[in-house]
């Protein structure tokens, strides 16, 4: 017996080391990443290509300026101009649209972009799973089903159809039809709210429809405040997701760009030119820009978004 517990000791310490080896040399390809990140957008054009300084510090003999008074920075806000005209079709109307948006535009149309869509993805679902568990109809069940069918398939090629809809319907490219394609439950946070629920003792609601509360002051006042953890968290994830995304404002919000989409158009993603921000570390500045918020964010609030999400409640 002593051996066999020996020889698990020894794989379990073994598998541990395994794992926290992993998660290390992860961790530290991130870190070099940024650290890079943050040094080349410090270097100069003659610094980066013609000493060919890729991976070392900035040489202060031709990064001077650039180290010290963050001149990479300061071109791509001043440089950063979006561009752009959409036309398409509106029920066999053709309908034109224009932007011409300077960076903090692009700020404003960003925080929108991933407050109001982290805000959907989290109460649309948590909602929806609260009447599914504690309100058992057959229309429940459906629901229930529907998602989980959803969540097996894979949907190939719905973004053509959608695009089309939006347009025929006059929502494309606005941020109303954005606002509605957000308020959805289904994904993996329905089931993630529905097992949460099923766990929360009908003794709360009970308690309060015996003091006289209605339903929508029953979710308002005793089921929200068990589940803003939860929310927080998830909606922060959402939250850094969307702030990085640039494909759904792309195809959906040509005219409404985010930070995102900006830096890969103004690169030259979206251009038939090079772009305005040609050179790579003046490239690089603009990708920093637009991941300090998150970086920052993630420092202020590392402890929700790595914490465990727990009920607290009552005894029974």
């Amino acid at each position: 017996m002593e051996k066999t517990k020996k020889k698990k000791n020894i794989a379990n310490i073994i598998f541990i080391t395994l794992i926290c080896t992993l998660l290390v040399a992860y961790a530290m390809t991130i870190v070099f990443t940024l650290g890079w990140g943050l040094l080349t957008s410090l270097k100069s054009r003659n610094d980066y290509m013609l000493l060919n300084n890729r991976l070392g510090f900035p040489s202060f003999k031709y990064s001077e300026k650039e180290f010290f008074h963050l001149i990479n920075y300061q071109l791509v806000i001043d440089s950063f101009e979006f561009e752009k005209t959409a036309r398409f079709y509106s029920g066999g109307v053709l309908v034109k649209h224009e932007a011409q948006i300077n960076i903090w535009v692009l700020i404003l149309n960003t925080v929108v972009y991933a407050g109001a869509g982290c805000f959907l993805h989290a109460i649309v679902p948590c909602f929806v799973a609260y009447l599914c568990v504690k309100y058992p109809f057959k229309l429940s069940g459906v629901v229930y089903s529907g998602c989980l069918i959803i969540m097996m398939i894979p949907i190939v090629g719905g973004s053509t159809s959608e695009i089309a809809v939006l347009r025929s319907i006059g929502l494309y490219d606005t941020w109303f039809g954005y606002f509605i394609q957000k308020f959805n439950f289904t994904g993996m946070y329905f089931f993630v709210f529905y097992a949460f629920f099923q766990g929360v003792p009908n003794s709360y609601t009970e308690a309060a429809e015996v003091d006289g509360a209605s339903q929508g002051m029953i979710f308002l006042r005793v089921i929200l405040p068990l589940t803003v953890k939860m929310l927080g968290t998830i909606m922060l994830l959402n939250f850094v997701q969307l702030w990085n995304d640039y494909q759904v404002p792309l195809l959906y919000l040509p005219t409404h760009p985010t930070l995102a989409y900006g830096v890969y158009y103004m690169v030259g993603g979206a251009t038939s030119g090079g772009g305005t921000l040609s050179e790579l570390p003046i490239r690089v500045a603009g990708c920093m820009l637009l991941a300090l918020p998150i970086l920052v964010a993630f420092i202020f609030l590392k402890n929700k978004l790595m914490g465990n999400v727990s009920l607290g409640g009552l005894k029974e």
